[in-house]
């Protein structure tokens, strides 16, 4: 006996024919119950050319099940994240310890197919943001993202994807706002992009940002907050400093489509790309580091 016949009599027997049914009736019945069957074997196979045909056609694929709420504790720093042979590489401070340590996150059999080479990151607490970069087999600019989880030691793919395919781009975390930014970078060819995109991380979906004025690459993003209790003003500017040119935009209010402005300064003199920035106090930014490349 097959496993469409147990089927079919398991259906039949669950609902006994009754005793003045024709025999017309009782061959419709049971077409409708053979119409329910679906061999298991079969659906298996379905599935797995569904995957393969999205692995093919550079469709993201689920890394993990349902990825647990993101653990937004600021007291962790990302150091760096590197890719290294079939995983990556993370290290992160813990700032009230005084700690850093180093973890291996490996990649699944199921989803090898990743931008390994100059994508932007940025850790929420103890979860990273990885979004865009470059694939190594052809050099094209990626629109995944995806999350890393340094507990669980776990990357899983963030349905939302990219608006614009990107590489070499910055990103920041706004706890404030609990949202993500993505500025700038560059495209296949090498243009350097002016184009933002933001995430609420409750709605987990990339949005268009406003542009910045001047595009640019390697970009360092610094969050710059300050309130002044006697003018009743509070301020939430996230500076982009660009090789020839800054530019800054206030997110304490979204109400109104936040815009870009260009800082002007006396004496400009050529940033270096990749630089650290940091908020030193009220009135203060301090920008070190970098590559003049």
């Amino acid at each position: 006996m097959n496993k469409e016949t147990e089927f079919l009599k398991r259906k039949v027997v669950a609902k006994p024919v009754q005793h003045k049914e024709s025999k017309q009736a009782l061959n419709q019945s049971m077409d409708s119950v053979r119409s329910e069957y679906v061999d298991p074997l079969e659906k298996q196979q379905q599935e797995d050319y569904d995957i393969r045909q999205q692995k093919n056609q550079g469709a993201p694929v689920a890394l993990i099940q349902a990825p647990k709420p993101m653990q937004l504790d600021t007291k962790y720093e990302l150091k760096h994240l590197k890719f290294k042979h079939d995983g990556f590489e993370v290290k992160i401070y813990d700032a009230k310890l005084k700690t850093s340590q180093t973890i291996s996150v490996p990649l699944p059999e199921q989803y090898k197919r990743i931008a390994t080479q100059n994508f932007g990151f940025v850790n929420c607490g103890k979860d990273i943001i990885m979004t865009g970069g470059q694939f190594s087999d052809d050099k094209t600019a990626s629109i995944d993202s995806y999350r890393i989880d340094t507990v669980e030691k776990s990357i899983s793919d963030i349905e939302a994807s990219l608006k614009v395919a990107r590489m070499n781009h910055s990103m920041i975390f706004v706890e404030e706002k609990g949202m993500v930014l993505v500025a700038g970078g560059s495209d296949d060819k090498g243009l350097e992009l002016d184009s933002c995109e933001s995430m609420i991380l409750k709605e987990n979906q990339w949005k268009a940002f406003s542009s910045l004025n001047t595009g640019g690459k390697n970009m360092s993003l610094c969050k710059f907050a300050k309130e002044n209790r006697k003018a009743g003003e509070k301020v939430l500017f996230i500076y982009a400093f660009n090789t020839n040119a800054i530019e800054r935009v206030n997110l304490f209010s979204l109400k109104q489509e936040p815009r870009w402005e260009q800082v002007k300064i006396k004496s400009m003199v050529p940033l270096n790309r990749q630089a650290a920035s940091v908020q030193f106090d009220d009135n203060l930014i301090l920008l070190f580091g970098g590559t003049t490349d």
